[in-house]
Protein backbone atom coordinates (compact mmCIF):
# COMPACT_ATOMS: atom_id res chain seq x y z
CA UNK A 1 0.00 0.00 0.00
CA UNK A 2 3.11 2.26 0.75
CA UNK A 3 4.56 1.66 -2.34
CA UNK A 4 1.22 2.77 -4.13
CA UNK A 5 0.93 6.07 -2.21
CA UNK A 6 4.36 6.69 -3.11
CA UNK A 7 3.55 5.75 -6.83
CA UNK A 8 0.36 8.48 -6.56
CA UNK A 9 2.27 11.42 -4.89
CA UNK A 10 5.20 11.33 -7.86
CA UNK A 11 2.79 11.05 -10.52
CA UNK A 12 0.87 14.02 -8.92
CA UNK A 13 4.32 15.78 -8.64
CA UNK A 14 4.93 15.03 -12.44
CA UNK A 15 1.61 16.38 -13.52
CA UNK A 16 1.83 19.74 -12.31
CA UNK A 17 5.47 20.22 -13.48
CA UNK A 18 4.10 18.75 -16.76
CA UNK A 19 1.81 21.56 -16.01
CA UNK A 20 4.11 24.36 -15.59
CA UNK A 21 5.24 23.74 -19.00
CA UNK A 22 8.75 24.89 -18.54
CA UNK A 23 12.12 22.82 -20.25
CA UNK A 24 13.20 22.58 -16.54
CA UNK A 25 10.22 21.08 -15.49
CA UNK A 26 9.32 18.81 -18.76
CA UNK A 27 13.79 17.72 -17.69
CA UNK A 28 12.93 16.61 -14.38
CA UNK A 29 9.66 14.39 -15.65
CA UNK A 30 11.76 12.70 -18.46
CA UNK A 31 14.42 12.01 -15.95
CA UNK A 32 12.53 10.59 -12.97
CA UNK A 33 13.18 12.69 -10.62
CA UNK A 34 11.25 12.99 -7.27
CA UNK A 35 10.10 15.50 -5.61
CA UNK A 36 12.20 14.87 -2.12
CA UNK A 37 15.37 14.41 -5.09
CA UNK A 38 14.42 17.86 -6.63
CA UNK A 39 13.90 19.48 -3.15
CA UNK A 40 17.72 18.06 -2.07
CA UNK A 41 19.40 19.24 -5.37
CA UNK A 42 17.66 22.76 -5.34
CA UNK A 43 19.19 23.13 -1.23
CA UNK A 44 22.45 21.59 -2.87
CA UNK A 45 22.43 24.53 -5.76
CA UNK A 46 21.39 27.25 -3.74
CA UNK A 47 24.28 26.32 -1.04
CA UNK A 48 26.41 26.11 -4.15
CA UNK A 49 25.50 29.83 -5.16
CA UNK A 50 26.03 31.08 -1.73
CA UNK A 51 29.53 29.76 -1.99
CA UNK A 52 30.09 30.69 -5.18
CA UNK A 53 28.75 34.76 -4.36
CA UNK A 54 31.06 34.40 -1.48
CA UNK A 55 33.78 33.87 -2.99
CA UNK A 56 34.45 30.66 -1.80
CA UNK A 57 36.52 27.58 -3.51
CA UNK A 58 34.39 25.29 -5.43
CA UNK A 59 34.82 22.91 -8.09
CA UNK A 60 32.48 20.97 -10.68
CA UNK A 61 33.56 17.45 -9.66
CA UNK A 62 32.43 17.98 -5.90
CA UNK A 63 29.22 19.29 -7.24
CA UNK A 64 28.57 16.45 -9.95
CA UNK A 65 29.35 13.83 -6.24
CA UNK A 66 26.76 15.53 -4.31
CA UNK A 67 24.20 15.13 -7.09
CA UNK A 68 24.89 11.48 -7.76
CA UNK A 69 25.16 10.88 -4.02
CA UNK A 70 21.10 12.63 -4.13
CA UNK A 71 20.29 11.03 -7.39
CA UNK A 72 22.17 7.46 -7.76
CA UNK A 73 21.38 6.39 -10.97
CA UNK A 74 22.31 9.54 -12.76
CA UNK A 75 26.01 8.17 -10.69
CA UNK A 76 28.61 9.50 -13.59
CA UNK A 77 26.31 11.11 -15.92
CA UNK A 78 27.86 14.38 -15.95
CA UNK A 79 25.31 15.63 -18.86
CA UNK A 80 22.45 15.50 -16.44
CA UNK A 81 24.30 17.82 -14.09
CA UNK A 82 25.14 19.85 -17.38
CA UNK A 83 21.34 19.87 -18.39
CA UNK A 84 19.76 19.92 -15.04
CA UNK A 85 21.82 23.66 -14.33
CA UNK A 86 21.82 24.97 -17.99
CA UNK A 87 17.60 24.36 -17.85
CA UNK A 88 17.89 26.48 -14.32
CA UNK A 89 19.87 28.86 -15.87
CA UNK A 90 17.62 29.30 -18.52
CA UNK A 91 15.16 30.03 -16.30
CA UNK A 92 16.94 32.81 -14.69
CA UNK A 93 17.76 30.78 -11.96
CA UNK A 94 21.18 29.82 -10.20
CA UNK A 95 22.85 31.24 -13.11
CA UNK A 96 25.93 31.86 -11.26
CA UNK A 97 26.33 28.09 -10.28
CA UNK A 98 25.81 27.06 -14.33
CA UNK A 99 28.56 30.09 -15.53
CA UNK A 100 30.89 28.35 -12.69
CA UNK A 101 30.67 24.88 -13.13
CA UNK A 102 30.30 24.83 -17.06
CA UNK A 103 31.58 28.11 -18.25
CA UNK A 104 28.00 28.94 -19.66
CA UNK A 105 27.83 26.87 -22.36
Amino acid sequence: MENIEKRIEQLEFQIKLVNNGSDFCHFIVEQDVTKEQLDLLLKMVERYRTLICDNKSVNSCEFEDEVYKIIPQKNGDYHFCISFTKLLALDNRYVEVYKTFYNGK
